[in-house]
């Protein structure tokens, strides 16, 4: 759909941009991805995974390898749930989308890493969303797991908030695990230590862009 919908803007005389994109670089062996990434008059990449894919793959227009704006935005101070310790809490994210790639082992992953952090440190846990859409709420899974672990007085969870006061949220815990890009991104521009539950080429590559390697910051 967006590629018909480029195609006839470009005939009209429209000229677009593909802003802040993550492009699988399987997709760029296809002919017909190459030719409407080059309909574009500028494509802003976030990661050098990508960046790399389309300069092979023969895309042409003029791209820039420019990092993901949430690396930048603001954060502001909001109020944090009793139980939350600044410093030492651990942030963690999780998301309907990466169940379903797990197929149902990944939720229970998710349980026992809760368990671990309870019965091996101090630490308390939060639980943090970041995309609340109806088809689409990671306050779902949050839900079943603060249910499970509630009773023990070390789960707490972060409500709804806008992006900014999640981001500052995020900035006060101790280390950080999540699943959704821009909550992983809120950890590393905030200098909390990320670990990435990673999906998508855009995980690998932005973690390759800070570190050098995605290997022990990405979680496949």
């Amino acid at each position: 759909l967006l590629a018909e919908l480029n195609k006839k803007l470009v005939k009209k005389g429209a000229k677009t941009i593909l802003y802040g994109c993550s492009v699988e670089p399987d997709l760029l062996k296809d002919p017909a991805v190459v030719e409407d990434m080059s309909r574009y008059s500028l494509i802003t990449v976030r990661e050098s995974i990508t960046y790399n894919a389309m300069k092979e793959a023969g895309v042409k227009t003029d791209i820039m390898l420019v990092p993901d704006s949430a690396f930048i935005l603001s954060k502001n101070e909001t109020v944090l749930p009793e139980g939350f310790v600044k410093g030492n809490t651990v942030g963690i994210n999780i998301s309907p989308m990466i169940l379903d790639y797990g197929s149902g082992k990944l939720f229970d992953a998710y349980c026992k890493m809760v368990e671990h952090i309870i019965n091996t440190t101090d630490m308390q846990i939060a639980l943090i969303p970041h995309v609340v859409w109806q088809s689409n709420n990671d306050n779902i899974p949050i839900q079943k797991i603060y249910d499970i672990f509630k009773d023990t007085g070390r789960v707490v969870k972060i409500e709804d908030c806008n992006a900014t006061q999640l981001k500052w949220c995020i900035s006060q815990c101790r280390m950080f695990i999540g699943a959704r890009t821009h909550s992983t991104i809120a950890a590393y521009s905030t200098c909390v230590p990320t670990l990435v539950i990673g999906y998508s080429v855009k995980s690998r590559g932005i973690a390759r862009d800070l570190f050098g390697t995605e290997e022990k910051y990405v979680v496949s």
